[in-house]
């Protein structure tokens, strides 16, 4: 993936330089984690926005299926 934009955040100074050290003394790429944290996130919404948009359309057909049913029986009575 082409990294070609930058972003920039406003955190406390400390909970900076504890990042750094913690992410040097684990060997891990700070930039990369945090692009990690990022997609990782990204990801998980998405599923759960489309999990959230099928329940509905599924419980529209729900819906339709009933009305229909209910409509066919009062037909029979």
């Amino acid at each position: 993936m082409k990294m070609d934009d930058q972003m920039n955040i406003k955190i406390p100074k400390e909970l900076k330089e504890n990042f750094y050290f913690t992410c040097k003394q684990n060997r891990i790429n700070s930039s990369a984690l945090v692009r990690r944290w990022i997609e990782q996130f990204v990801t998980k919404e998405n599923e759960a926005f489309q999990i959230d948009t099928f329940s509905q359309e599924t419980r529209l057909d729900l819906a339709r299926y009933m009305k229909t049913r209910l409509e066919s029986s009062d037909d029979h009575n």
